[in-house]
């Protein structure tokens, strides 16, 4: 604080710290400004002005709000360890998609409002985006305005928002599964296939144990254990950066997505010969290759698998044998479906897929066909037919 002199009149200066910016490098430093009085009290009131027009959100013409959402996401947002590695990638699959691709993204930060904000929000709606790839992008924003306004650079315009909804019909719960001729060419064919071929026993397992994708790439050899195989874990899809600062992917291995997750699964004879195999097989590409690891499923090098390229060999082998291409998760629901027409309970069944409710577990009872729920009624009919 001090007196200055301007064209022969005294005034009184004070200076505050206002905010933060971002330099030329990148970084962020604080942003000081001086308020100007005939007296003191003249040149608080213009401060307390200041704060009441921030509050307003009539202030920082300069900030901009894609560089500071950018700086925000790479300094605040990946380093947040109470979010998991995917859920982040879910936020900012949705804020690159459809939110930094926009014109506003460009624009100061004042002139971002929540007016702005909304009708993107609703056009893109209009044009075919879910509901639930806008939620995400939004609730990145929401975390985004909070920062903004803890840092005093605005106000946190959000709480107006909202996700558009309409008449949407629910997704089919149609169950798409293999049908038996199918899968008995997939595990028929497998002898046929190249030897090198790193997927077979994954087939093997998808099928006679109905284990997520997830569960398969994070499985040891220790897991098989006395004709059980123990889900206790998960392959994931985490963040990093890259030299030039860029988010990209990285795999690593976690817990399972709930406690329910973390089972035994009895073992078919089929797996534990087919793990045999893999396990010979195994060792010596090791020793070619030169590398050690307790995981079933790496690559030649002993890294863990990005999925897409295990579902692009997986498409290649489908191909080659003429079978129709389908998500391998429809392992997991042939496996659900089949305890289900083999009269398992749906407890039973519920335990064995690792569902957290037996409700979950309930949409495979529904693609029991009509003739199989006649033939358990004439078995009803047969009991009831026995002479006391």
């Amino acid at each position: 604080m001090a007196w200055i002199e301007k064209n022969g009149i005294q005034y009184y200066r004070i200076s505050r710290t206002i905010g933060k910016r971002l330099n030329e490098n990148g970084y962020e430093v604080p942003v000081r400004r001086e308020f100007v009085g005939r007296t003191k009290k003249e040149a608080v009131q213009k401060y307390e002005a200041y704060l009441e027009n921030r509050a307003n959100d009539i202030t920082n013409a300069n900030v901009y709000f894609g560089i500071t959402a950018d700086a925000w996401i790479k300094e605040f947002f990946i380093p947040d360890d109470s979010l998991k590695g995917s859920t982040k990638a879910q936020y900012l699959s949705s804020w690159n998609r459809f939110i930094k691709t926009t014109e506003f993204y460009s624009y100061p930060l004042k002139e971002v409002t929540s007016k702005v904000i909304q009708r993107h929000y609703n056009e893109l709606y209009e044009q075919g985006v879910s509901s639930n790839a806008i939620r995400y992008a939004n609730l990145l924003m929401k975390k985004f305005f909070k920062y903004i306004d803890t840092e005093g650079l605005g106000r946190n315009i959000t709480a107006s928002l909202s996700v558009p909804k309409g008449n949407v019909q629910k997704k089919s719960q149609e169950i798409i599964v293999w049908e038996d001729e199918e899968i008995s060419r997939i595990l028929g064919c497998l002898d046929q296939a190249d030897p090198r071929f790193r997927f077979r026993l994954l087939i093997v397992i998808a099928y006679y144990t109905g284990c997520r994708i997830g569960e398969i790439l994070g499985l040891t050899y220790d897991d098989f254990q006395d004709g059980l195989l123990s889900v206790n874990k998960q392959h994931a899809r985490d963040l990093d950066f890259d030299e030039d600062g860029n988010i990209k992917a990285k795999y690593d291995i976690s817990e399972p997505k709930t406690a329910n997750s973390i089972r035994k699964i009895p073992l078919h004879k089929t797996v534990l010969s087919e793990l045999n195999i893999h396990k010979r097989w195994h060792l010596k590409e090791q020793l070619k290759k030169g590398y050690r690891t307790d995981y079933l499923f790496t690559t030649d090098s002993g890294k863990l698998y990005d999925p897409s390229n295990v579902r692009t060999a997986l498409n290649r082998y489908y191909q080659r044998i003429g079978v129709e291409e389908k998500n391998i998760h429809a392992y997991r629901h042939t496996f659900g479906t089949n305890l289900c027409r083999q009269g398992v309970p749906i407890q039973t069944a519920s335990k064995l897929l690792g569902h957290d409710d037996i409700s979950t577990t309930a949409k495979y009872y529904v693609n029991v066909s009509d003739e199989e729920k006649a033939r358990a009624i004439e078995k009803l009919a047969v009991n009831l037919a026995i002479p006391c």
